[in-house]
């Protein structure tokens, strides 16, 4: 308890100090006004931006009164703002300076004397007359998909000369043009802003809007409308022949993809092709959109086999699959053995019409069923092995070479 009685005692002097400032400065403002009397003589309620506003006053004064302590103290947008009287010594007048005539809004005014308030009062200024030239006009998203349910906001801000908002209810015409269509939508403003939405048409291509007042303009706006999602749509294949050679190029092309107002899709859309062989390895490429259609290449099997394939837009569309099948290219082959049996030729490798086949086919040699020794790849129609003294020695071997899809076993003695 005696600290609290401590605290109180320190805190009681500085609220007895600030009851006594606030009674000063009240007699200051209210001191005896006997015999002053004065008021503001222009009675206007309402300006326009941009106006020269000057208040005039007169003061009734039984005693002698310094006007040097007459003044105008304006509450505006800016603050608290005091005017002293002009200098023009027989009347009493108060300009407003032009950075606060220009601004739009309510000005409450006080004219006091010699610390009296003798009358106090205020006014509106308004937006001018005169419009600015440019309306400020936004549009946003700027691009939206076909179909009439999605939608872009145009929205207006048109302002006078000196970018104050333009009052409410001031006519405002929305215009816009599809093809070859032109409408006009009359609006007014309503918060100082016009709005309006813009759905998309069914077709895509641009959508031009411009906002108009009487003396004024927006720029011109653009709206771009893009396709919907596309449809499923159909996937075709084109080879140079049937042969499984692991040279030649696979092209896959989809049918024109087009939504269902039958637009074309947009260009740079994403088309994946996964394809699986008979043996279920899964093969994959992708390709992009042209002109509504994606083309994509993938390389021959080297081995006999069937590719199923199908073609997908990740979470929009889907193809049918197809099946794509891929035949020997070769009938057999031959092989060269050297005298102890360490050195496998494997050769000529001809074609379907008897030619080499293209270099880089790929050879395999196993020995003992599941060990795999080497890759070759060929060149010039022929591959060559030679088995190491160091990981094999003499014995009997079971040999077993591949090449595109065709094998041969043998037993083999190495020495």
């Amino acid at each position: 308890m005696k600290k609290a009685f401590k605290h109180i005692w320190l805190i009681l002097p500085l609220f007895i100090i600030c009851i006594g400032f606030n009674t000063i400065q009240n007699n200051l403002m209210q001191q005896d006004s006997d015999g002053l009397t004065g008021k503001i003589i222009e009675d206007r309620s309402r300006y326009n931006a941009g106006d020269t506003i000057i208040l005039s006053a007169t003061i009734e004064d039984t005693n002698t009164t310094n006007l040097t302590e007459a003044f105008l103290q304006l509450s505006t947008s800016y603050g608290i703002i005091t005017l002293f009287k002009d200098s023009n010594k027989e009347a009493i007048n108060f300009t407003l300076p032009h950075f606060i005539s220009k601004k739009s809004g309510w000005i409450q005014w006080d004219f006091i004397v010699a610390g009296n308030k003798l009358d106090s009062g205020s006014f509106e200024i308004r937006p001018s007359t005169a419009i600015n030239k440019i309306a400020e006009t936004y549009v946003g998203p700027p691009s939206i998909i076909a179909g009439g349910k999605d939608f872009t906001m145009l929205v207006t801000i048109p302002t006078d000369i000196y970018d104050n908002l333009l009052i409410d209810e001031t006519p405002v015409t929305i215009n816009e043009q599809r093809g070859t269509s032109t409408e006009t939508f009359p609006l007014k403003i309503n918060k100082r802003i016009a709005w309006k939405r813009i759905f998309s048409p069914e077709k895509k291509g641009r959508i031009f809007a411009t906002a108009l007042l009487e003396n004024s303009a927006s720029r011109e706006l653009n709206i771009d409308v893009f396709a919907n999602q596309p449809k499923d749509f159909v996937i075709s294949y084109e080879r140079p022949h049937p042969f499984a050679d692991g040279n030649q190029i696979l092209t896959l092309s989809t049918s024109i993809l087009r939504d269902a107002y039958n637009n074309i899709i947009t260009d740079g859309t994403l088309v994946q092709f996964t394809g699986v062989d008979s043996n279920g390895q899964i093969l994959r490429t992708s390709a992009t959109t042209i002109n509504g259609t994606a083309t994509a290449k993938l390389l021959y099997p080297d081995a006999p086999t069937t590719l199923k394939i199908k073609a997908t837009i990740p979470g929009l569309a889907d193809s049918q699959e197809i099946a794509i099948a891929f035949t020997s290219i070769l009938k057999e082959f031959e092989l060269q053995f050297s005298e102890n049996n360490r050195t496998i030729t494997v050769g000529p490798l001809k074609s379907y019409l008897g030619q080499l086949i293209p270099d880089g086919a790929v050879v395999e040699l196993f020995i003992n069923g599941k060990q795999e020794i080497n890759q070759i790849s060929s060149k010039d129609g022929f591959a060559s092995f030679s088995i190491s003294e160091d990981f094999y020695p003499d014995a009997t071997y079971d040999v077993t070479i591949t090449a595109l899809g065709i094998t041969k076993n043998f037993k083999k003695t190495i020495h």
